[in-house]
């Protein structure tokens, strides 16, 4: 390992949608730098995702970080499988298409708890622990560049998205001096399960990869799980510290004030 890999050696994370994605990237780059990650998702993880000898460092929670009871019930398993808790990573999300005369009050609301809701309470309960035991804590949000402003076709993502951003900013003052730091990433085009998916199901076709203009994607490719995860794992470590309530741009353009 070298220095900044030993930083998060034999710390404890928690991390949301964790079966795919840039969850799965993030819980592999965690294990791979010698920390316990807590995975957290509504679908089991598959064995072969995950390093042969994570037994140890590594357990898989179904559930719906939605539900009331989530929250305590996932850091209460963190604690009881790792004895510690140093941070979390709200990654769950969904991104719905609905614009301003189509989105349901359904979709919103299913936008809102997932997006928004959710994570400010597991984060609620995540300081609770941290306050308790009066050690060093690191969350991050995961958010998204559309949480300045949006695509049209997203109006209740950004919405949560922008909501997070605030809520990021107002939970870093509200714990200034405590040890506890809150950051956010907005992570901009990824290519993800869900992605590949949804542009698949919307005309993309198995190729829509080879049909991304520069302008989306300036080095040819849009961003990949496991360099957002590299982006995760230096905000949750110490090397970050002590920054608090910043939010980062994770894309290959600048996302605000681009002609």
């Amino acid at each position: 390992m070298d220095d900044g890999d030993r930083a998060l050696n034999g710390l404890a994370f928690i991390v949301t949608g964790s079966a795919a994605g840039i969850g799965l990237a993030t819980v592999n780059r965690l294990l791979a730098q010698g920390a316990c990650v807590l995975g957290v998702d509504k679908c089991a993880m598959p064995a072969a995702d995950l390093p042969a000898d994570a037994e140890k460092q590594f357990y898989s929670l179904l559930a719906d970080v939605t539900d009331a009871e989530a929250p305590d019930a996932i850091v209460g398993q963190a604690m009881a499988r790792f004895g510690r808790l140093d941070g979390l990573t709200n990654n769950a999300g969904a991104y719905p298409r609905g614009g301003v005369t189509d989105t349901s009050p359904e979709i919103y609301d299913r936008v809102m708890r997932l997006n928004l809701r959710a994570p400010f309470f597991l984060a609620q309960a995540v300081i609770g622990q941290a306050l308790k035991t009066g050690k060093p804590c690191s969350l991050v949000n995961i958010g998204s560049i559309n949480a300045h402003c949006g695509l049209p076709e997203l109006s209740a993502y950004a919405m949560a998205k922008g909501g997070l951003m605030t809520m990021t900013r107002n939970l870093a003052n509200s714990l200034a001096g405590t040890g506890i730091r809150v950051n956010q990433l907005n992570v901009g085009w990824t290519d993800t399960e869900g992605e590949d998916a949804l542009q698949r199901s919307t005309g993309g076709g198995a190729d829509w990869r080879e049909h991304i203009s520069l302008r989306d994607a300036p080095r040819g490719t849009i961003l990949q799980p496991g360099e957002v995860a590299e982006h995760v794992c230096f905000w949750l470590s110490p090397r970050s510290a002590p920054v608090s309530g910043s939010v980062c741009e994770v894309e290959q353009f600048p996302v605000i004030g681009r002609p």
